[in-house]
């Protein structure tokens, strides 16, 4: 059964204090530019009326969405951001129950449903998509939050091919030796890691991690594969061991890095 850190409700219930207990300007300000907030007299009043998730609370709970995705994006004030997390903690809870594994500890799996939902609220195209917004709320959090937890097994699973021991230098390049057969493209798992990691390698490495790693391309046909008669066979499968050790080390700290910083609250 999937393991949910303590702090994971605690973060939450620290948040909703906050936001209660905080002062009220931000909410008075926005009351002009929102009629759904207007109706309210706290921010706690809007947080009750987000809770209501039967289909006769639909129509308010868009609207209040919108409002409170607006303000975020308008503002960057941790109090829209702490006031959608609290207002959508049951969804981000039962997403947070359907991940386990080993591939990040409990508190990481925490501040990365956290940190994806952050994310897929600062970009959402209000302008563009004008309705059922807490659906696609949920549907892209849990897209982001899936594809980063897949990237980071699929980086964990692979990381002994890494091993210099993997692959002896001392042994001969085999010019003969077959193709190992490629399993099928991984296509989410490859458009996550050029998203995360596109403007951080270059091409030639990021092609390097992606064919030999991704699609299981042997290290040696590779060599063969991109480098024809040029150089040595094997001073360039060093060399590209090397470099690929490299690379992955990179994209595991690039990965600790979009997880946020791990803490008992959430840091906004």
């Amino acid at each position: 059964m999937p393991q949910v850190s303590s702090t994971f409700r605690a973060t939450f219930d620290a948040m909703r204090t906050e936001v209660g207990t905080g002062s009220c300007r931000e909410f008075d300000e926005a009351k002009p530019r929102h009629r759904c907030l207007a109706r309210h007299a706290t921010v706690l009043s809007v947080l009750a009326a987000m809770s209501d998730e039967s289909p006769a609370g639909w129509v308010e709970r868009e609207a209040l969405t919108r409002a409170l995705i607006a303000e975020h994006q308008a503002t960057s004030r941790s109090f829209w951001a702490s006031a959608l997390l609290v207002a959508y903690y049951p969804m981000l809870s039962r997403l947070r129950h359907r991940i386990w594994g080993e591939a990040l500890d409990r508190d990481d799996l925490d501040q990365l449903v956290i940190s994806c939902f952050l994310q897929v609220v600062a970009s959402f195209p209000l302008a563009e998509v004008t309705d059922r917004t807490a659906l696609r709320l949920r549907q892209r959090t849990e897209r982001r939050v899936f594809k980063a937890v897949r990237l980071e097994q699929q980086l964990q699973r692979d990381r002994a091919e890494l091993d210099e021991a993997a692959e002896p230098s001392v042994a001969p390049f085999d010019e003969e030796q077959p193709e190992a057969t490629p399993e099928t493209d991984p296509e989410e798992t490859v458009a996550m890691l050029i998203d995360l990691a596109g403007q951080h390698l270059p091409g030639q490495n990021l092609d390097l991690v992606v064919a030999t790693i991704l699609k299981r391309e042997r290290l040696r046909h590779y060599v063969k594969r991109v480098n024809g008669d040029e150089q040595p066979h094997e001073r360039v499968y060093q060399r590209l061991k090397r470099r690929r050790t490299r690379a992955v080390n990179r994209l595991r700290d690039l990965l600790e890095s979009a997880l946020g910083p791990r803490s008992d609250s959430c840091a906004l």
